[in-house]
């Protein structure tokens, strides 16, 4: 199954194309996507492609934001 996703952490859009969202079934990680800028309607999203072989699961979506990180010298 396939879910087109504009994605919120706390009040914010995930917008950097590091950001990441997966599917989970329990700890069995189903499917991973980044985020796309789509200029047509700008604004970002999560294109996820899911795996499984029966439609009746319970999927939860986890986030990464990712960061920049200045690292001490």
């Amino acid at each position: 199954m396939t879910f087109l996703a504009k994605l919120n952490a706390n009040g914010k859009q995930l917008i950097n194309p590091n950001d990441k969202v997966a599917a989970f079934v329990g700890s069995s990680c189903r499917g991973i996507s980044g985020i796309t800028y789509v200029a047509s309607e700008k604004n970002y999203y999560a294109y996820l492609t899911v795996f499984s072989n029966t439609q009746e699961k319970l999927y939860h979506l986890n986030y990464m934001i990712a960061q920049l990180i200045k690292l001490p010298q």
